[in-house]
């Protein structure tokens, strides 16, 4: 087993060279094997703990249980404490996913701070349980290869190794390890599966979990390869912050409910949205919210865009360079007119330099703004104006203005106000560039 984790734990810290890692230890049998796997390889670590103070006494016991281990491998132990209960009532959440919620929350923290990356001990059985578990609530090609290996800065060395191998490993090197009784009961879902729903499937193959591994692998592969083939579309593009997925692409493929869950899913959006999304498809301005993003659907495109951009109020000096606010960056020019070319890309403002009060300010556009369109003699509501150019609902509330005492002279990124612009008197030239970061 040693020689397998070995060469398991080599390919996965290769490309990564992480500055230290922390194996994620609750005291259960699979992360103290974890732990010692880590420790006779020779690799560097530190070990976690949650303590999330929901079995009394035998939380401490655990607590207690992995601080010695700590100390008898001779490597650091971080310890956090969670008010899961209270965390739990106060978001109308399950015990678990609040639990979760706060270790990963940690994980990451611990990451961030330490340079890190995070081992959990998961095994091949947990794999099956996962696959089966999402399989019963329905679920697309992420929920049926069950845990990855790798997730990010979250490594999982032991997918590899069933339960038995585990607990033979802990019998045959005389190690001690702390028994939860809520992988007991029954009133966990995860726990009716392991108990009542494999032992069942492994009467008709008992080669369950090692087959059920090769099946997830090949449902990882298909799914790669269908994430590699959209890739290939061109169907997307990104904007500053927001995303933009081109309609008529789209429209052209076959199962484009499968392609499209692909592409929303990452941001949150369930599978029966997307076929919402595909039935409002012909019309426009239809929204759709997932999480911490809006969709909306445009003539041309789907419009994503993230729905909690703070508010934007900068005061900009007269020799102010450059300013990033947000997802963009803008940059601030003073040319001399002779030889100054205007540029027709909307993210470029040119405007007449002493017609400007400074200093300048940048904010978000409000109800009854007015300014005069370039090219126009009168007065036009910014509201007016995002409608008459089709301007997305999502993308409306982002829409900034640069303003001169009082008056604005520029809706960012759209229509310079005409009575900035650059005239025969012009003697120096103001340009405002906007730069996605």
């Amino acid at each position: 087993m040693e020689e397998r984790f070995n060469s398991i734990i080599e390919r996965l810290h290769g490309g990564l060279m992480p500055e230290v890692t922390i194996l994620a230890v609750s005291g259960g049998i699979d992360s103290v094997v974890m732990a010692h796997l880590y420790a006779q390889s020779g690799y560097d670590f530190s070990i976690a703990h949650c303590n999330f103070q929901l079995r009394a006494e035998d939380s401490d016991k655990d607590e207690s249980f992995v601080r010695a281990l700590g100390e008898q491998l001779g490597v650091n132990v971080y310890v956090k404490h969670f008010e899961t209960q209270k965390i739990a009532n106060e978001k109308g959440i399950s015990i678990q996913m609040a639990a979760r919620e706060l270790r990963y929350a940690w994980f990451n923290q611990l990451a961030n701070e330490h340079g890190a990356v995070i081992a959990i001990g998961h095994h091949a059985n947990d794999v099956v349980e996962t696959m089966l578990f999402n399989l019963a609530k329905g679920t697309g090609l992420a929920g049926l290869h069950g845990i990855k290996e790798q997730d990010g800065i979250f490594l999982r060395p032991l997918l590899w190794a069933n339960k038995d191998e585990i607990e033979r490993y802990a019998q045959q090197n005389n190690l001690g390890w702390c028994n939860d009784v809520s992988n007991e009961s029954e009133k966990y879902m995860r726990n009716i599966i392991r108990r009542k729903v494999v032992p069942e499937l492994k009467r008709i193959n008992p080669a369950l979990v090692n087959s059920s591994l090769r099946t997830a692998k090949r449902i990882r592969l298909a799914e790669d390869f269908m994430q590699y083939a959209i890739s290939q579309l061109a169907l997307v593009e990104t904007r500053g912050e927001d995303v933009y997925l081109k309609k008529a692409g789209l429209e052209e493929l076959p199962g484009k409910e499968a392609v499209l869950y692909q592409l929303l899913n990452v941001y949150g959006f369930s599978y029966d949205q997307v076929n919402t999304i595909i039935k409002s498809w012909a019309g426009t301005g239809a929204i759709f919210m997932a999480g911490k993003w809006v969709l909306n659907i445009d003539r041309d495109y789907l419009i994503l865009s993230k729905h909690d951009r703070a508010a934007v109020e900068v005061v900009i000096k007269e020799k102010e360079t450059r300013l990033n606010v947000l997802s963009e960056k803008i940059i601030f020019n003073t040319f001399p007119i002779l030889g100054y070319k205007i540029s027709n890309d909307p993210a470029i403002a040119a405007m007449d330099y002493d017609r400007l009060t400074f200093p300048l300010t940048l904010r978000n556009w409000q109800q009854g703004d007015y300014f005069v369109p370039l090219g126009m003699q009168g007065r036009k509501k910014v509201s007016d104006y995002m409608i008459d150019e089709k301007i997305p609902v999502n993308l409306k509330s982002k829409l900034m203005v640069l303003v001169s005492d009082n008056e604005i002279v520029w809706l960012v990124g759209h229509r310079l106000d005409n009575r900035y612009k650059i005239t025969k008197t012009t003697q120096m030239v103001y340009q405002v560039t906007l730069q996605k970061k």
